[in-house]
């Protein structure tokens, strides 16, 4: 797969709509694009929280209590971006806004990428690290997020059509949010 074939997708949940953006190749603006780095802790699993186990002194056996549907405690998720701005672009303070406002908001948001097809309802908890530098004449404003991922894993979507992969994420994620929200 060619690097412009992959696709990072944010998604978010307002008045009962989804609103989908590309974050790879993102255009801020005149000379200034955002482009998707990598994204560490789509593999995790979060401790299960809801089975109970029991021990006896007198027991060689434990004791366990299955629930019908497993919850687990959220995990992180690290999202690094990079604004590239071309080099007659003086400040990039109203980039780091648009991409705050990208990735965060009062509710949760939903990531999801055409390559591992993995998809994350989480919400930005700490604060946004942010470093500047220039390669080649060019400035790169380097970001780090986390993330913590609400439902503790991240399920794979499958299809091989985008706009499929995009409405089965807005099916899955619905009502996960829904029950974040409850």
């Amino acid at each position: 797969m060619e690097i412009q074939d992959v696709h990072v997708y944010i998604g978010k949940y307002a008045n009962s709509s989804w609103t989908w953006t590309d974050i790879n190749n993102y255009v801020l603006g005149t000379g200034r694009t955002l482009l998707y780095r990598k994204c560490t802790g789509l593999e995790d699993f979060g401790k299960v929280k809801n089975i109970y186990t029991e021990t006896y002194a007198d027991s060689d056996t434990v004791r366990a209590d299955f629930p019908e549907v497993i919850t687990r405690e959220a995990t992180t998720i690290t999202l690094d971006l990079v604004v590239r701005r071309d080099p007659s672009i003086a400040n990039g303070n109203d980039d780091m806004n648009t991409v705050i406002g990208l990735v965060s908001g009062t509710l949760p948001v939903v990531f999801w990428d055409n390559v591992r097809r993995k998809m994350a309802v989480m919400t930005l908890i700490s604060a946004v690290e942010v470093k500047e530098d220039n390669y080649k004449g060019m400035k790169y404003i380097e970001i780090e997020l986390k993330f913590n991922n609400l439902i503790g894993h991240c399920p794979y979507v499958y299809d091989s059509q985008i706009p499929n992969q995009l409405q089965a994420v807005e099916y899955a994620a619905l009502p996960i949010i829904t029950k974040v929200l409850s």
